[in-house]
């Protein structure tokens, strides 16, 4: 059996944010990106 859990995309998926929500980026005053957005992932997270 093979299962895809998902595709590489430009947005992670939800339950990724919602259970870590330390991988979505920041403004500039340190406000968290919503999910829903594409490219608002963090890539200095150690989570992501």
């Amino acid at each position: 059996m093979k299962v895809i859990f998902g595709t590489p995309t430009a947005t992670p998926p939800a339950w990724l944010t919602e259970k870590y929500p330390e991988v979505l980026n920041a403004r500039q005053d340190g406000v968290l990106y919503r999910h829903g957005g594409r490219r608002h992932y963090n890539y200095n997270s150690p989570k992501y």
